[in-house]
């Protein structure tokens, strides 16, 4: 596994050897089961980034064995993996992998049997569609749901909740 020290490593080892065939981004979620069991009742997540950062690692690795090792989506020639820290300090990592020849995505029902926008059903795959719901889709929010987490409280506002960034915000040219 590479990690390089910035993203123009990457770039230039795309530029200089194949150009990656998927790229996927992977980010901690400090709601992770593993990571919230292992905090104590009075630690908050910023007491404890040695436990967020091992389960993002783990997690990490466990997506890297199922693309590199287990095949997933094919038999991958190479992979470069590189990882940085996010705004709220959660790491995240960006992947480029590029499959062997004959598991290269070449037409539009290749990359439709890995891409999917759609919610999984609730009844056929629970599990996945409350992931999904709870970390994916945004809303609703506004008057409808003020307890959205992009919903603050003001003293501009008479402790009205308002949008967080300000949107909707106007068109612009």
């Amino acid at each position: 596994m590479v990690f390089p020290e910035a993203s123009q490593d990457d770039i230039s080892i795309a530029r200089t050897f194949v150009k990656p065939d998927y790229f996927i981004t992977f980010t901690c979620n400090c709601k992770w089961l593993k990571i919230k069991s292992s905090l104590f009742s009075n630690e908050k997540l910023t007491d404890r980034p040695d436990i967020w950062v091992r389960v993002f690692n783990i997690n990490l690795e466990a997506l890297i064995e199922d693309l590199w090792k287990n095949k997933v989506l094919g038999t991958t020639r190479e992979f470069i993996c590189m990882k940085e820290d996010q705004k709220r300090d959660l790491p995240h990592c960006y992947i480029l992998f590029t499959m062997a020849y004959e598991d290269k995505p070449r037409e539009p029902s290749h990359v439709d049997k890995v891409v999917s926008d759609e919610i999984p059903g609730n009844f056929t795959n629970p599990k996945l569609y409350d992931i999904i719901t709870r970390y994916n889709i945004h809303g609703p929010c506004g008057p409808i749901n003020t307890c959205s987490p992009c919903m603050k409280s003001s003293d501009e506002n008479n402790g009205i909740k308002s949008y967080e960034k300000n949107f909707p915000k106007a068109f612009h040219r």
